[in-house]
């Protein structure tokens, strides 16, 4: 299941890899009704794939909307036991990684989904691969970039060990993971409330009512493309809307007492809009104007010598 939004090039390549290592699996691209001619070229790339289904969704509802129309086709034409949830900008070194995952889920069947270590860059972040659902006041701190170097709560330092290469955690990046359709079902599927940001955190924490684990392979690894180079200001503070927006719904929805917690995360929520938003913003236009300052004076002292 790879959902798409004016990304085409990076989903056709995502999606022809995976055809390439699973033959035998279905693939489902949902297009989230992107404004490019993403559709109608994923469509013609696709068209000789038997087992290659290019949809387009009625809106653009985020991820939680678009992975639901492409679950929910899918379920409708195969009766597949796992799905495999994959971001565009993922690819997989390991040819063998769905065929591992897999196995493991069918041999712990506790487990409602699974993933492999996310490599970002050339580095495998802690705080990427895996982090503890958010419970209480811990948002309090995850709100201001300040207050998270200090205390961050749902940094997991220490992992309960199901096997040799198999750590529980309590979720996975949704950039990729395979999970039980029949989970999915019973949980009613992604929180389509959530636009961005947050579907993590309440698709695992519903798996963990219906008493299900998470899985992390520690013997298998993917890659995530995501650019995390920084955005222009107007766009990080519609970014953080977003996520605003998602960890209201998140804590009056699925924590207890949430109602009255939520105007405590308000604050900190409010001092990184206001305050460390524009300050970051600010201070990485300074390091940029002093870098192109430096790299003239090194070119006129070359010059000179």
């Amino acid at each position: 299941m790879i959902l798409n939004y004016e990304t085409a090039p990076l989903t056709e390549a995502c999606a022809k890899q995976i055809a390439d290592i699973c033959p035998q699996s279905y693939i489902v691209i949902v297009d989230n009704l992107s404004r490019d001619e993403s559709f109608s070229y994923l469509s013609s790339c696709f068209s000789c794939f038997e087992k290659v289904f290019v949809i387009e969704s009625e809106k653009n509802g985020g991820y939680s909307y678009g992975n639901n129309c492409g679950v929910k086709f899918l379920l409708s034409k195969t009766s597949v036991e796992f799905i495999g949830i994959v971001n565009p900008d993922v690819c997989f070194p390991d040819s063998r990684i769905f065929e591992s995952l897999v196995s493991k889920l069918i041999a712990q069947k506790h487990l409602a989904a699974i993933t492999g270590l996310m490599i970002s860059g050339n580095s495998i972040v802690p705080r990427l691969i895996s982090w503890k659902l958010p419970k209480g006041i811990d948002d309090f701190f995850t709100n201001s970039a300040i207050l998270r170097r200090l205390y961050d709560p749902l940094l997991v330092k220490k992992y309960e060990v199901l096997d040799e290469n198999t750590l529980y955690v309590d979720t996975v990046p949704g950039s990729f993971f395979i999970i039980r359709s029949s989970v999915l079902q019973k949980v009613g599927f992604f929180d389509e409330n959530l636009f961005l940001y947050y579907e993590e955190n309440s698709l695992f924490s519903l798996t963990r009512k219906l008493g299900y684990k998470v899985g992390l392979s520690t013997c298998t690894s993917f890659f995530h493309k995501h650019d995390y180079s920084t955005m222009e200001l107007k766009k990080e503070w519609c970014h953080f809307a977003y996520f605003c927006k998602s960890q209201k719904h998140y804590t009056v929805t699925y924590l207890e007492n949430g109602k009255l917690l939520y105007p405590l995360l308000l604050v900190t929520a409010l001092m990184h809009m206001v305050i460390e938003i524009p300050l970051k913003y600010i201070l990485r236009k300074l390091m940029k104007c002093l870098r192109k300052r430096m790299g003239c004076y090194d070119t006129r002292r070359q010059r000179k010598e």
